[in-house]
């Protein structure tokens, strides 16, 4: 993967529960990492084929690999402040040094 196509900035957050005061359970997003990757919105035939995966699959992220990367975190774009819930994570080439992200934008 070549550095320049990496022009972003994505956290990988992962969720966790804590309790408040009087038992109520709340998730809260930490960061685990800061990395730089390639953002690209689906459009066309690569958002046809997509939809075989998931049909509300909507970016597709390209990042250096980061073990333990699974669908129960998410992405956050830090110069577009847009969150991403991850569908499935492939890493690429036998050597697992870069990895794709596909993902669903959310609110938050």
């Amino acid at each position: 993967m070549r550095a320049g196509l990496l022009r972003h900035t994505v956290e990988i957050q992962r969720a966790s529960e804590i309790a408040d005061a009087i038992g109520h359970m709340t998730t809260t997003w930490s960061k685990l990492v800061s990395r730089k990757a390639e953002i690209t919105a689906l459009r066309g035939e690569e958002y046809v084929a997509a939809q075989q995966l998931e049909s509300k699959v909507t970016h597709r992220v390209r990042m250096r690999y980061y073990d333990g990367l699974t669908s129960s975190d998410r992405l956050y774009w830090v110069e577009e402040a847009k969150t991403f819930a991850i569908v499935a994570v492939c890493p690429l080439g036998a050597k697992r040094r870069t990895m794709e992200v596909m993902c669903v934008e959310h609110g938050g």
